[in-house]
């Protein structure tokens, strides 16, 4: 009855972009080296949301990360 979604780089981009869409379907998210929409946030304040991101990632920038995080807290 709970449905979790999760992805690694561009997974982690399609959780972030899935879970805004259908924000009242997941129990939680894990986005795992990704980057999103900051502005999609607000339609996810409700879901518990587990972040992981290297700071010397070569391919997906920890700074897309980093701003989802903030906004979120916003």
């Amino acid at each position: 009855s709970r449905i979790y979604l999760a992805g690694h780089s561009m997974g982690a981009i399609g959780t972030w972009r899935i879970a805004a869409r259908y924000p009242d379907i997941w129990a939680a998210i894990g986005a795992f080296s990704g980057q999103g929409q900051p502005a999609s946030m607000e339609r996810m304040t409700h879901l518990p949301q587990f972040v992981v991101h290297g700071d010397n990632d070569p391919t997906v920038n920890v700074r897309g990360s980093r701003e989802m995080v903030a906004k979120g807290r916003e």
